[in-house]
C-alpha cells in the first residue's frame, strides 16, 4: 500500500507539471493569436467592457470611433494648433470639408444592407444650426441629450464637456494626442456633437463586425485567464514537490522502457491523424491547435524522458530488434544447434518463405496477369498453409509422446519403448529416451540383486552364529550353577554376561537386515498423553518427591523464628510442603505446613 501511494504522489507531480506546461502554452498561444493589447481591450476599461460582452471592448471598435468622433469635432468647432492657437479660416474650411466627407463615408457603412437601418447615427449642431445628420431623429432636445430607444450614447460633446464610454473616452484622448491639431476648444462649448450606438447591432456593418469579435475576444480573454491561474497554482504545486521531479521522471521513464517502439511510434501517429482529421473537417487553427497541445505535449514529454533516462534501451526493446536477433537465433541455431532443431526450422522457414512469395505472385497476378495464373498462386498458398499446418500438428503430436515417455519414467512406470517415425525430427531423441530407459531399468535390476544378496548373507550369517552362541550361553549358565568360588565365579559370570550381550547383537544384526529387506513386522499402538508424558514428569518432580521424604525434616531449629506473611523466617524451608502437617519448632511460631493447601495456616 505504502508502493501504491508513492507511485500516486509521482503520478500526481507529472500531472500537475503536464497541466502547469499545458495551461502556460495555452494562453502563451492565446495572446499570441489574439495580441497582448486587442485581447485585454486595449486598457483596463476596454478590458472591462470585453468581459462584459461590449462592443466598446473591441481595440478597433475604438479607434474608428475615435477617428469618427474627432472629425465630427474638427466639422463643428474647427481646429487648433497644440499651442492652442486657432487655425485660419480657409484652413478651417478644409479642415471642415475633409472632415464631412470622411463622416460621409465612413457612415455609409455603418448601415445594415438587410433593413438599411443605421447601427450608428451621429448628430453634430453647433449652436442653432445642425450641421449633420445622419437621422431625422433629434438626438438633442430640449437642453439635454436624448437617444432613440436601442441606442446608446457611445461619445459626445455638450458644453464643452467630453463624456461616453469611458474606454472610447480614453482612446479618443490617445488618438486627438497623436493628430498635430485639435477641435478649438472654445467653440467646442457652443457645439453639441454625439455618436449613438445600437444595443443590438444588424449583420452586415462594422459594428456588428466589431461586436463579433469582442464575442470572440471575451471567450479567448476568459480562457486566457483561466490557462494563467492554472498555469500558476500547478506551477506552485510542482516548485513545492520540486525534490520528487526527478523521481517522478525515473517512475516515467521506467513505464515507457516496457513499451515497445513500434506502439510508441503507432501513438505518435495517431495523435497526428487526430491532429490532421480535426484540421480538415473544422478548418479551425484554434481548434487544431488546441488538440496538438492537448496530444503531442504530453507525448513529448513522455518520448524526451524516455530517451534521456533510457537511451539505446528505447531501439533494442522493439519488435523489430526482437525480430533480428530472433532471426541471428535462429542463423546460430542452424549453424551450431542439434539436428532435430535444425530440421523443425528449416521446414517452418520453408513453409513461410514459400507462402510469402506464393502470396506475392498471386497479387501481382491479381493486378497484372490473368485470372488462371491468380487461382493458381492462391492454390499455392493454399497447399502451403496446410502442408505447414500438417507438418506442425505431427510435430506436436511426437512432443506430446515425447513428453508423456517422460513423465511415465520419472513416475517409475513401465511401459513399451517409444517408436517414432525415423522421418521425424524427434527420432533421434525418442531413441536416446528409449536407450536411457534401458539403462535405468538395468541398473535397478542390478541394485535389487546385489541387496538381495546382502540380505541373504547377513540371514545365512546370523543363522551360523546363533547355533554356537546358543551352546555357549547354556554351558555358561551350567557354569555359573556350579559352587564355584574366588575368580573362578566371577570368571563364569564375565563368560555370561558377554555372551548375552552378543546374542543381542546379533540379534541387532538380523533384525536390521530384515527392515532393510522390509519383512520386518511392525506392530503400531496408539500412544496417549500419560503414556508419552509420564516418564518426563517423573523425572521433573523427582526433586519435589525428595523433598517432601519424610526422611528429610523440613525445618530447622533456629534461635529468634518468627512469623511472616511468607512463612517463617527461621526456618531453613519455609515455602515446601510436607506430606503431613508439620509445626514450625520455633518458640513462638503458631504456623504450620499442609501438603493440601501447599501453604502456611494458622495452628
Amino acid at each position: 500500500m505504502d508502493t501504491n501511494w508513492k507511485k500516486s504522489k509521482l503520478a500526481l507531480r507529472i500531472l500537475c507539471g503536464w497541466l502547469a506546461a499545458l495551461f502556460l502554452i495555452g494562453a502563451v498561444l492565446l495572446a499570441c493569436i489574439g495580441q497582448p493589447r486587442r485581447l485585454l481591450g486595449g486598457g483596463a476599461n476596454g478590458m472591462a467592457d470585453l468581459l462584459a460582452g461590449q462592443v466598446s471592448g473591441s481595440v478597433d471598435y475604438q479607434q474608428r470611433m475615435a477617428q469618427l468622433f474627432y472629425s465630427a469635432a474638427i466639422m463643428a468647432a474647427g481646429a487648433q494648433d497644440t499651442a492652442g492657437q486657432s487655425l485660419t479660416k480657409a484652413q478651417n474650411i478644409q479642415l471642415r470639408t475633409n472632415a464631412r466627407q470622411f463622416l460621409t463615408q465612413e457612415f455609409s457603412t455603418a448601415i445594415t444592407p438587410s433593413s438599411h437601418e443605421d447601427d450608428l447615427l451621429y448628430y453634430v449642431v453647433r449652436g442653432d444650426q445642425k450641421l449633420a445628420s445622419n437621422t431625422s431623429t433629434p438626438l438633442y432636445d430640449e437642453g439635454r441629450i436624448a437617444p432613440p430607444l436601442g441606442y446608446s450614447v457611445a461619445l459626445a460633446a455638450h458644453n464643452g464637456q467630453l463624456w461616453g464610454n469611458r474606454a472610447l473616452l480614453d482612446a479618443y484622448a490617445a488618438y486627438a494626442a497623436k493628430q498635430p491639431v485639435r477641435p478649438d476648444s472654445g467653440l467646442l462649448q457652443s457645439c453639441v456633437v454625439i455618436l449613438a450606438v445600437r444595443d443590438e447591432p444588424l449583420g452586415g456593418s462594422f459594428v456588428y463586425n466589431d461586436w463579433f469579435s469582442v464575442q470572440v475576444l471575451r471567450i479567448a480573454l476568459i480562457l486566457f485567464f483561466c490557462c494563467a491561474g492554472g498555469a500558476l497554482v500547478f506551477g506552485l504545486v510542482c516548485l513545492f514537490q520540486r525534490r520528487r521531479g526527478r523521481a517522478a521522471r525515473q517512475w516515467a521513464a521506467s513505464l515507457t522502457a516496457r513499451v515497445v517502439l513500434e506502439l510508441k511510434l503507432a501513438a505518435w501517429l495517431a495523435a497526428l491523424f487526430v491532429v490532421w482529421a480535426v484540421r480538415i473537417l473544422y478548418y479551425s487553427r484554434t481548434l487544431v491547435l488546441a488538440c496538438a497541445l492537448l496530444l503531442l505535449w504530453p507525448l513529448g514529454w513522455l518520448t524526451a524522458v524516455d530517451l534521456a533516462r533510457n537511451k539505446g534501451g528505447v531501439f533494442r526493446h522493439s519488435l523489430l530488434a526482437k525480430g533480428w536477433r530472433a532471426l541471428r537465433q535462429a542463423a546460430r541455431l542452424v549453424r551450431q544447434g542439434l539436428p532435430w532443431q535444425r530440421r523443425v526450422f528449416l521446414g517452418v522457414a520453408a513453409c513461410w518463405l514459400g507462402s510469402g512469395a506464393a502470396g506475392a505472385f498471386t497479387l501481382l497476378m491479381l493486378f497484372r496477369g490473368g485470372a488462371l495464373p491468380f487461382f493458381l498462386g492462391a492454390a499455392a498458398v493454399l497447399a502451403l498453409l496446410l502442408a505447414g499446418l500438417w507438418l506442425l500438428v505431427r510435430w506436436l503430436g511426437d512432443m506430446g509422446r515425447l513428453t508423456q515417455k517422460i513423465a511415465a519414467l520419472r513416475a517409475g512406470a513401465a511401459g513399451p519403448s517409444l517408436a517414432l517415425a525415423a522421418s521425424s525430427p524427434l527420432a533421434g531423441p525418442a531413441a536416446d529416451l528409449n536407450a536411457l530407459e534401458e539403462g535405468i531399468a538395468l541398473a535397478v535390476e542390478e541394485r535389487g540383486r546385489a541387496d538381495r544378496m546382502k540380505v541373504e548373507l547377513i540371514t545365512n550369517v546370523s543363522h551360523d552364529l546363533k547355533t554356537p552362541l546358543t551352546s555357549i550361553i547354556n554351558y555358561s549358565d551350567l557354569l555359573c550353577a556350579e559352587p564355584l568360588e574366588g575368580a573362578a565365579a566371577d570368571y563364569a559370570q564375565v563368560i555370561r554376561q558377554k555372551a548375552e550381550r552378543l546374542k543381542t547383537m546379533v540379534q541387532d544384526v538380523f533384525d536390521l537386515s530384515k527392515a532393510t529387506s522390509g519383512n520386518l513386522p511392525l506392530a503400531p499402538r496408539r500412544s496417549t498423553w500419560q503414556s508419552s508424558c509420564a516418564k518426563p514428569w517423573r523425572i521433573w518432580t523427582k526433586p519435589l518427591r525428595q523433598a517432601r521424604s519424610p526422611s528429610k525434616p523440613p525445618f530447622r531449629r533456629r534461635p529468634g523464628c518468627r512469623r511472616t506473611a511468607t512463612g517463617c523466617t527461621g526456618c531453613s524451608r519455609t515455602c515446601l510442603p510436607t506430606p503431613c502437617n508439620i509445626r514450625c519448632p520455633a518458640a513462638g511460631c503458631m504456623w504450620s505446613w499442609s501438603v493440601k493447601t501447599a501453604g502456611p495456616r494458622p495452628a
